[in-house]
């Protein structure tokens, strides 16, 4: 299952609730266990080099098809790519931003869209990441995020609409319309 959102807007503290209520059957992937390096590359033409994109459809795959796979996780404490872990079981949320990238979302069973509010999110980025990150975000992150999102709209793809930060459920009816004759989950 995938949960995909605005950066810092209610992805994780979703998936950890949901990581409560299904363990001991499912297993939690975030796809920042994927950075390539950090600080981030230069992000342009492609923004989202700063993560190892084969590796995550490997992970994928292998998950889908054979319930196992051996990725190697980004440490954080070294900045350096880490050994293979095995990651196993029925239900694995994979939790994180461009989880749903048009590429990868026909190997999950379950689609998620966490929609947060977007112009009060430097409040919640220096309560989460500390005083210094709403600049690196405004100068580094924040357009380049809204570009592929605007480009790739994964909510569109998403088997269920989620209220995350600062987003009541019924702002999602306003927000995604739904199609002529179609329904949204929520």
């Amino acid at each position: 299952m995938a949960i995909d959102g605005w950066g810092c807007g209610g992805k994780t503290a979703l998936g950890e609730g949901l990581l409560d209520r299904l363990e001991p059957d499912a297993t939690y992937l975030g796809m920042d266990e994927f950075f390539s390096t950090y600080p981030f590359p230069p992000l342009d033409p492609f923004p989202l080099q700063h993560l190892r994109w084969d590796e995550i459809r490997t992970t994928l795959e292998g998950l889908r098809g054979q319930g196992l796979a051996r990725p190697r996780p980004f440490d954080w404490s070294t900045r350096a790519i880490g050994a293979p872990t095995e990651i196993c079981g029925p239900v694995v949320l994979v939790e994180g931003l461009f989880s749903m990238r048009p590429d990868i979302r026909a190997l999950y069973d379950l689609r998620i869209w966490v929609q947060s509010r977007t112009e009060t999110r430097p409040v919640r980025v220096a309560q989460r990441d500390g005083p210094d990150m709403p600049d690196f975000w405004a100068r580094e992150w924040d357009a380049r995020e809204a570009a592929v999102f605007a480009r790739e709209r994964p909510w569109e793809a998403a088997d269920i609409l989620v209220a995350g930060a600062e987003t009541r459920v019924g702002d999602l009816a306003r927000l995604f319309p739904r199609p002529e004759g179609g329904s949204h989950h929520r």
